[in-house]
């Protein structure tokens, strides 16, 4: 059942930035890519969602948003001047085993006939 609110989450989510590409049609602006033909009859037409897509971030810039600016926290301190800090504890080296008998033991899982005629 989980999986089934996740497609219908899904599925809202794809309506809601459609309806959103639908009613900003009329501000949008048509943003040819440089390879397209530059024609006036392109331009006249009514706007595809794909080209009001293309336009939509001028229109969230033009529109702003209701978030406040974020506020400057100045730069941290640091560790104060002088602090010495104490020497890392030492770890013992692990040596796991000669790598020529871990390959033989990986071949022989991954291809056993072939262990058993060598």
């Amino acid at each position: 059942m989980p999986e089934v609110a996740r497609e219908e989450n899904g599925w809202q989510l794809t309506h809601i930035a459609y309806a959103q590409l639908w009613v900003a049609r009329h501000v949008a602006e048509a943003l040819m890519r440089p390879w397209a033909r530059n024609l006036p009859a392109l331009k006249a037409r009514r706007l595809s969602p794909t080209l009001v897509q293309r336009d939509f971030a001028r229109i969230i810039r033009q529109l702003g948003t209701p978030a406040q600016t974020p506020k400057t926290r100045g730069i941290a301190p640091g560790r104060p001047k002088g602090t010495k800090l104490p020497p890392r504890p030492r770890r013992k080296v692990i040596i796991k085993g000669h790598p020529s008998a871990q390959s033989a033991l990986c071949a022989a899982r991954i291809f056993p006939s072939v262990a058993t005629i060598a």
